[in-house]
C-alpha cells in the first residue's frame, strides 16, 4: 500500500504527463520489460518535455 504524502502524488502524477509516444509504445507493447509504473514514479529528475523523456527513461 502507497503512503499518501505530497511527494507520492508528485510521483504519480508523472505517469499523467507521459510522452503519448511512450504511452503508445507501453499499449502496444513496445516498451523494454523494466519500464514499469514503478520505474518511472521512481525516476529522479522527470522532464515534462516528451522528447526529455525518452532519454530520461533510457529509451535512446
Amino acid at each position: 500500500m502507497y503512503k499518501t504524502d505530497a511527494e507520492n502524488v508528485t510521483r504519480t502524477l508523472r505517469l499523467a504527463f507521459l510522452s503519448p509516444k511512450i504511452v503508445e509504445d507501453i499499449l502496444d507493447g513496445k516498451h523494454p520489460l523494466e519500464l514499469t509504473s514503478h520505474a518511472i514514479r521512481r525516476t529522479q529528475h522527470f522532464p515534462l518535455n516528451w522528447g526529455e523523456q525518452v532519454y530520461a527513461l533510457g529509451l535512446k
